[in-house]
């Protein structure tokens, strides 16, 4: 294509749209790299604060903690058996979880996740940066041990929300159509060119560099002045 994307940053920078911006350059800039596992983690640009400032990401933030995503049937059925796999659930009383600030140790055992984005949401820095992404949630408590009855009492003490993303170009998925300062989801004639997945692609292909990679935000963490109780 004769559009040069490596100019897309700085036309996001015009439109204010500096996480897509930073984001962008870093992929220009890490090693080829097609599956974003196994590339870098990033852990520091995208802030639950800023994640939270728009409105559609709210909303579902909001619907999470709501509904107490982390206390539902399929989020007590995950704790189980994540406790059970590590050993948590023997004749003693001891913790779990956390600890909260580490993101990357605590997606080892998330209990429950949602989405956000579609490819219907408004042309601004979230769609640039992040386009559809997920809400984790990852838990911490205290287990007692009842002698009487063998069973564990699971005590939920902390929460954390953060955001996950994978920051790749795979696919066939149309990425707008852009120019020096305009950027749109449908094509004006001789102003703008359509720039899709596989573009990135070819330049990687074309330059050995363009390195695919995990996303997340920092923490949002909720302390439970009353625990979340249940037994198992």
């Amino acid at each position: 294509m004769s559009y040069d994307i490596t100019t897309i940053p700085g036309t996001m920078r015009k439109m204010g749209w500096t996480n897509g911006a930073a984001l962008m350059d870093r992929w220009f800039a890490l090693p080829s790299n097609g599956v974003p596992e196994n590339g870098f983690s990033d852990t520091s640009t995208i802030k639950m604060s800023w994640v939270l400032g728009f409105s559609r990401a709210k909303e579902v933030y909001n619907e999470i903690v709501t509904q107490k995503l982390w206390f539902n049937t399929p989020a007590k059925s995950q704790i189980q058996r994540w406790l059970t796999n590590e050993g948590k659930l023997a004749q003693k009383d001891t913790s779990f979880g956390g600890p909260m600030q580490n993101v990357l140790a605590l997606d080892s055992t998330y209990v429950q996740a949602r989405y956000v984005g579609s490819v219907w949401d408004p042309l601004d820095d979230m769609y640039g940066a992040l386009g559809k992404f997920a809400f984790r949630v990852a838990v911490a408590g205290h287990i007692t041990f009842q002698k009487a009855t063998s069973k564990h009492k699971i005590a939920i003490r902390e929460v954390g929300i953060y955001l996950r993303d994978s920051y790749d170009f795979n696919g066939e998925q149309s990425l707008g159509h852009w120019s020096d300062g305009i950027v749109g989801k449908l094509p004006v004639p001789f102003v703008t060119t359509e720039v899709t997945n596989k573009d990135f692609r070819d330049w990687r292909a074309a330059n050995g560099k363009g390195g695919d990679f995990l996303l997340y935000s920092d923490v949002m963490l909720l302390k439970r002045t009353t625990p979340d109780v249940f037994e198992v």
